[in-house]
């Protein structure tokens, strides 16, 4: 006997499956446009000098070595060059190959230009603590700006100094700082990387001031100057002290 329910309850069922895989089915991503527009803008750095949370001042703050022993500092400076400006996706905004900044901690106050840029966002600068090989073999009296300064010079054969410090350190605990401290890093093998992150929307013609932290409070970390106090440009503490500074630089998100 043929039941005369059956073409209905197939058609039921064809139905049910055919609504089944519908429900299930998923849908293709749609792309939804970047709402982000490039802009012109300028860039340039500010550094700030601190000691951990607090703010740094030449002459009266004290940092410290690994060891405990107390460091007053009359005197930071360094050279930036190599920079380039990075969106987050890790892509090259721009590229400063020329620009060469002088930081000096007694110029904290100083805002340094950097160049022109046509982006939406920037995520950090990358860059490198010192100078190239070509640049590094500039002579002072041919140079112009900060590789005039003849302060961070040693000579034709070495080139420039990338990192200079001196202070005094309180080598015995006894709060008299009699110990003189003296770093004078350079030649080509201590050309250190270091970045900065920034996070920040351009605008239209804006000059962005990337502020920079550079904590002076990890100089001389894993360093001892109650032996190292004045090390060779390119010795082990010397190398130390740059890879430190780089540490401690890092920008204001």
């Amino acid at each position: 006997m043929i039941n005369k329910n059956l073409p209905l309850f197939l058609a039921t069922l064809s139905l049910l499956a055919a609504t089944g895989c519908k429900k299930d089915s998923v849908d293709p991503p749609v792309d939804t446009p970047s709402t982000e527009v490039a802009v012109n803008a300028t860039v340039g750095m500010h550094f700030n000098f601190v000691n951990g949370t607090v703010p740094f001042t030449l002459n009266s703050t004290v940092v410290q070595d690994s060891l405990g022993h107390n460091v007053k500092l009359d005197k930071v400076k360094f050279y930036i060059s190599g920079l380039h400006a990075f969106n987050d996706e890790g892509e090259v905004l721009a590229h400063y190959e020329d620009a060469i900044l002088l930081v000096d901690a007694l110029h904290a106050d100083s805002t340094y230009a950097i160049g022109a840029i046509h982006a939406s966002h920037i995520h950090e600068f990358e860059f490198d603590l010192g100078l190239e090989p070509t640049t590094n073999s500039v002579i002072p009296g041919m140079a112009t700006g900060p590789l005039s300064d003849t302060t961070m010079w040693f000579n034709t054969t070495m080139g420039h100094k990338f990192l200079l410090v001196d202070g005094m350190a309180d080598i015995n605990g006894d709060g008299v700082f009699e110990q003189p401290v003296k770093y004078a890093c350079g030649m080509d093998m201590l050309l250190t990387p270091a970045h900065a992150h920034v996070h920040h929307n351009l605008t239209e013609g804006e000059f962005f001031a990337a502020e920079v932290n550079v904590d002076l409070g990890l100089l001389f970390r894993g360093i001892d100057l109650a032996t190292d106090n004045m090390p060779m440009m390119d010795a082990a503490p010397s190398m130390r002290a740059m890879q430190n500074l780089s540490t401690g630089i890092d920008g204001m998100e």
